[in-house]
């Protein structure tokens, strides 16, 4: 098998690209050159792209995002590559050709790279990342399997979530779900907020309006509202016939937050998923194994599988990793 290797995106056939995710057993929206559109358009976001041919056969791609938390010299210590939900490939021979490629390309551009899978991997999977100097690492996931009857989904939830919806429902919370980014500002804030209190970085405001603007048949923004006002706002992926909880806003207003509106959001959004004809809500993450992680806990109790689905993480630049860590740690001191 003769393979050919293309990294200018120009070059790849956006049809062809598309076509080859959406018939991919794995395929995901964040393969999709509608993310590549959207990291493209943002601020301190770079996407990579390395894509395998056989002939004018499409056999795998990879997309990646080196993202950056400032830009010029600063902005080096923090590039780091995500690639979520792949590579996707035919073979475990263009996998390998492909991550080969992707060392060469990203070695000097970001400090270390991050996989994120989507699905179990099997060991042969596995091997094809080790051999490129992959180390694997646990993670898990849980996946919600939404039947096509709410009463169904209903009967599988744990009793003291569905203690938390009931006593939402009186409270006189609404729900909503539209396409325009008309609460991107209140979103934001309450995003801003949510990951303060973590001490995580997140993404700039512009690229969730790129996101909007770029991928925006692939997207959905769920908003709950008290008092007219927005208390917990997701950006939800749909792909295909999955919702994937991508990045979400809450209150942190003690006196909502008791009346459990986030019981009764997500509950929400699984409803909707249900009524249109959604198989799958991902919850895109719940912690390492063997570690105490609390909002596992919570996201169990809507039903689901957890999934041991782990992650690859290559560094490239140990020296730089190392002054990271402790750039990384004093950010956080002063986010205190």
């Amino acid at each position: 098998m003769s393979l050919r290797i293309i990294t200018d995106p120009s070059s790849i056939d956006r049809e062809q690209w598309e076509r080859y995710v959406l018939n991919h057993p794995q395929g995901n929206i964040f393969q999709m050159p509608q993310m590549y559109d959207a990291y493209a358009s943002t601020p301190l976001y770079q996407p990579i792209v390395v894509s395998c041919f056989n002939d004018k056969n499409l056999t795998g791609i990879l997309l990646a995002v080196i993202q950056k938390e400032y830009s010029g010299l600063l902005g080096k210590f923090s590039a780091r590559s995500i690639i979520w939900g792949g590579p996707l490939t035919d073979s475990e021979d263009v996998t390998q050709e492909i991550l080969s490629q992707y060392n060469k390309q990203i070695a000097k551009a970001a400090v270390f790279s991050q996989v994120r899978n989507f699905h179990v991997l099997n060991p042969s999977q596995k091997n094809a990342f080790e051999i490129n100097g992959y180390t694997y690492e646990p993670h898990l996931n849980i996946i919600v399997n939404l039947p096509s009857d709410i009463d169904q989904f209903w009967k599988g939830i744990k009793r003291n979530r569905k203690d938390g919806i009931n006593k939402a429902k009186r409270q006189g919370f609404s729900f909503e779900v539209i396409r325009e980014p008309i609460y991107i500002e209140p979103f934001y804030r309450l995003l801003e907020n949510s990951y303060k209190s973590i001490k995580l970085p997140y993404p700039a405001k512009s690229f969730f309006t790129s996101l909007n603007s770029k991928a925006y048949e692939y997207m959905k923004w769920f908003v709950l509202k008290k008092y007219n006002m927005p208390v917990v706002i997701l950006v939800g992926l749909i792909y295909k016939r999955t919702i994937y909880a991508f990045y979400i806003g809450t209150t942190k207003d003690t006196a909502i937050l008791n009346l459990r509106p986030v019981d009764i959001f997500y509950y929400e959004v699984m409803c909707w998923g249900i009524k249109n004809g959604y198989r799958n809500f991902d919850w895109m993450g719940a912690g390492k194994p063997n570690k105490e992680y609390g909002v596992r806990k919570f996201k169990l109790q809507y039903g689901g599988e957890i999934l041991e689905m782990g992650r690859f993480g290559k560094v490239h630049k140990p020296l730089i990793m190392g002054l990271s860590k402790i750039g990384f740690w004093c950010w956080k001191k002063i986010r205190r």
